[in-house]
Formats: structure tokens, sequence, C-alpha cells
């Protein structure tokens, strides 16, 4: 699925195909504050889950995880990238969080 990102020369870290049930189903660009980034979307019946890809620098202690209008942000770094993980599911957040650190170390 990320393959048409990195295409138009998006670079994307390793991420799986579905987690906690969550299947990814597609991938766009979106403006965040002052530009473009990839965005992942995954979803089942339920639950959806956003992963946004930050380029370039991003100001942040990592990681960090708050919630926020009934949604769970958590801001991370893996694989030299910026990436926030978004869901109304708090459960599938840590799930994707732990998934991104497995398929980080793997690789390495």
């Amino acid at each position: 699925m990320d393959g048409n990102l990195a295409d138009q020369g998006t670079r994307v870290p390793h991420v799986p195909e579905a987690v906690g049930g969550l299947t990814l189903v597609g991938a766009r660009y979106c403006m965040l504050m002052d530009r473009s980034v990839a965005h992942l979307y995954y979803a089942d019946d339920e639950h959806r889950l956003s992963v946004h890809v930050v380029p370039g620098p991003v100001r942040f202690e990592w990681p960090q995880r708050r919630s926020t209008m009934g949604r769970t942000v958590h801001l991370l770094r893996t694989e030299g990238m910026a990436v926030g993980l978004t869901s109304e599911d708090s459960e599938a957040v840590e799930a994707f969080a732990r998934a991104l650190s497995v398929q980080s170390a793997t690789v390495r």
C-alpha cells in the first residue's frame, strides 16, 4: 500500500498490513500544520486508526501520548521518522505502537 507513496518519493516506515483487527485500507497525503504528510489509514467494522508520517524536523520529547476530543494521539519516532498514531480506540493505538517497535527492530 505504501508503494504509491514511495513512488512519489515519500519515505514511510515499514508498517504492518494489519494490527489488532485493523487492516490497512488506504494511503494519501494530507496537510498537517505547515506541511504535507503521508496518511495511512486502518479500519475494521467499528474502529479506525490513522498513521501520519511527518517529514522534516519535529520538536517534541519522544514518545508522547495524550487523549483529546475522544481520541488517543501517540507521537513517536521509528526508523528515524516522526510518526503520529490517532484513534478513538486507545488499545488500537497501543497495539500499533508495539507493532511499529517490533517492525523497526526487525528491520535493523
